[in-house]
């Protein structure tokens, strides 16, 4: 049995109109309805038969033919030795940069920021508590230098020490200086 065969339109008239009458079409024989139903489930079968059968198959496309010949390759008269160059594009090592039109000049500077603070002595040793101790150990460990337990021992303390005494120093709330009102 052909996959395109079961479809009404495939069959001779004869049996199309055999098939139309039993699966419930419009000469189809008043009674119960399981005909109708029985029909009905043989085209849902058929046209799932179908679609399996033509599962996969990829319809063929021939190339298209061109409607103009391709182009060919410039002959070697025809190619010149000067590029083709925008000369806007480049510039040549040493030349100045023109200044930008009048029209971009009219755009926000913002003011120069101000320095940064150093820190009040007691904190800024905190952070080289904080920072230096752990680099000094591993310097040491790094260039096999022997150190005496009692160097090892302050600088794990410098660390602890610097560590809580920035902690215990923080602000505990917003400053009192300016703020940009972010808030999360």
């Amino acid at each position: 049995m052909s996959a395109g065969g079961d479809r009404p339109e495939d069959l001779p008239e004869d049996q199309a109109d055999e098939r139309t009458d039993e699966s419930g079409g419009p000469d189809a024989p008043d009674g119960d309805g399981d005909n109708a139903r029985s029909g009905s489930d043989d085209d849902f079968e058929a046209a799932f038969r179908l679609i399996v059968d033509n599962y996969g198959d990829r319809p063929s496309v021939a190339a298209p033919e061109p409607d103009e010949p391709r182009p060919t390759a410039p002959s070697p008269e025809d190619v010149t030795d000067t590029p083709v160059v925008s000369p806007g594009l480049f510039r040549l090592a040493g030349e100045e940069v023109p200044p930008p039109p009048a029209e971009h000049q009219d755009h926000f500077v913002p003011p120069e920021p101000p320095p940064v603070p150093w820190p009040e002595p007691k904190r800024g040793l905190a952070w080289l508590a904080l920072f230096g101790s752990p680099v000094i150990m591993l310097a040491t460990l790094l260039l096999s230098i022997a150190v005496p337990s009692w160097v090892t021992s302050m600088l794990g303390f410098t660390f602890i020490g610097g560590f809580v005494y920035l902690v215990a120093t923080m602000r505990r709330g917003p400053s009192d200086g300016w703020d940009d009102g972010a808030r999360l």
